[in-house]
């Protein structure tokens, strides 16, 4: 087994970036990070680090600019434009970025989700799962064996033969801010530790161990272990903590570097949930999100005026700033595990759901990137490889008529303008334009 990274001292050095009334130049301070983000509430309009591409960016913008929010940074916190970058909007996938840094700063990279299968010293079985997609469909089989072996060992006479499944109860399946028709698709999937998802219905009213036991018996014919074992609840299963119990058989699922691409490159909402829950080891949704939060807020990350409701962004609840977003990818640019994070991104021209977008022009291969989609809700936040070195970008539009047209003219028109033509450190930080 390789050894885990120690990352302390490297993310001592990163703690503290952050831009400051008055200056464009990085400010390092040994307490907290907090990129791009300064106190200032209404500072100048022309108060950024190239005044030139944020007067084209408006002009691209024209009377919409009220629907949409533009960030633009440099990999030295400069913010060259911003446009409403302090206004919360609805970011659509683009909460993406946010569940993935947080999983893979609290996994590591040698992370994966496994399904084990336990022996309990009182003589019961027990499944414990972390959200492989795939077990109940296709992995069972192996667990069906060993069960059917187990179970022929015991002879049938053993009252404790219980079969334990830990498995979170149906209510707690999907978010509640999730809208109903969303949780037919598959893109809406139960969010699951055994891999529940081909029980997609909205029925939250049966329990989940009368779903997974239906299951079991119709599809795999489990009824000669069913008929003597018996499946307890997830609550059940809390009494078993302080049993010693023995590992009979381990499921490895994919890599967490496969788990990044998934949710940032595909726009998996499934593997993000997971994510979100693993990286902060509580299947409850609320606990887990406070957690994230708590993790934001040791990096210094301002989390004030924002909500986020799920680890996906597939509810139109959550809120976020293109400056957050912007913050967040200029932060993991100087993450010990940096590469990973970008590589996990869809790729403009070549991968993920960027494949064909931007295909035919300069930016083909240039952009590593993150979309979102929702009714009335465009967006795309990423790094822009420019002559001038990295560029993170964060764009959001609620209420556009024409969102993926004009988001490929700001990203042209970012790209045209690095290095900014007439770049001067007299300009200072930007947060607010009106």
């Amino acid at each position: 087994m390789t050894a885990p990274v120690d990352t302390s001292s490297k993310r001592n050095l990163l703690k503290g970036i952050t831009l400051t009334p008055g200056s464009s130049e990085i400010l390092i301070t040994p307490r907290y990070i907090n990129p791009i983000f300064s106190g200032i509430e209404k500072p100048n309009r022309y108060m950024v680090a190239c005044p030139l591409l944020y007067q084209h960016l408006l002009f691209i913008l024209r009377n919409e600019y009220s629907c949409w929010s533009v960030t633009v940074a440099d990999g030295n916190g400069n913010v060259m434009a911003d446009i409403n970058g302090t206004i919360p909007r609805v970011p659509a996938s683009n909460e993406k970025l946010v569940t993935t840094a947080f999983a893979l700063d609290q996994l590591g990279p040698n992370y994966r989700l496994a399904t084990r299968l336990w022996r309990l010293e009182d003589g019961s079985l027990e499944i414990t799962g972390e959200g492989d997609p795939h077990f109940m469909s296709v992995k069972w089989q192996k667990f069906k064996d060993l069960l059917l072996k187990y179970s022929a060992l015991k002879q049938l006479y053993v009252p404790t033969n219980f079969l334990q499944l830990n498995e979170e109860t149906s209510i707690n399946w999907w978010p509640k801010v999730w809208h109903p028709e969303d949780r037919l698709e598959t893109y809406g999937a139960p969010i699951t530790r055994l891999g529940m998802n081909v029980l997609r219905d909205t029925n939250c009213n049966m329990s989940a161990i009368k779903k997974i036991n239906l299951l079991l018996t119709q599809n795999f014919n489990m009824e000669e272990i069913f008929s003597y074992m018996q499946v307890l609840p997830f609550k059940r299963i809390d009494n078993n903590l302080f049993l010693k119990k023995v590992l009979i058989h381990e499921e490895p699922y994919l890599s967490i570097e496969k788990l990044l691409s998934l949710a940032n490159g595909q726009s998996n909402n499934f593997t993000s949930e997971v994510l979100l829950r693993q990286a902060s080891n509580d299947w409850l949704l609320n606990n887990a999100i406070k957690k994230e939060e708590g993790w934001l807020s040791r990096q210094g990350v301002s989390f004030t005026g924002l909500r986020l409701v799920d680890g996906s962004g597939l509810s139109s609840s959550n809120r976020l700033t293109s400056h957050f977003l912007s913050s967040i990818l200029l932060y993991m640019s100087k993450h010990i595990y940096s590469e990973i994070y970008q590589n996990s991104m869809a790729l403009s021209g070549a991968r993920g759901t960027m494949r064909d977008f931007l295909s035919e022009t300069v930016l083909s291969g240039r952009l590593n990137g993150k979309t979102g989609t929702l009714k009335a809700v465009r967006s795309i936040s990423g790094i822009l490889t420019t002559s001038a070195g990295p560029i993170y970008v964060s764009i959001l539009s609620n209420g556009s008529d024409f969102p993926d047209k004009m988001i490929k003219e700001l990203l042209l028109e970012i790209q045209k303008l690095s290095p900014c033509p007439a770049f001067s450190k007299t300009f200072q930080f930007s947060t607010y334009h009106g």
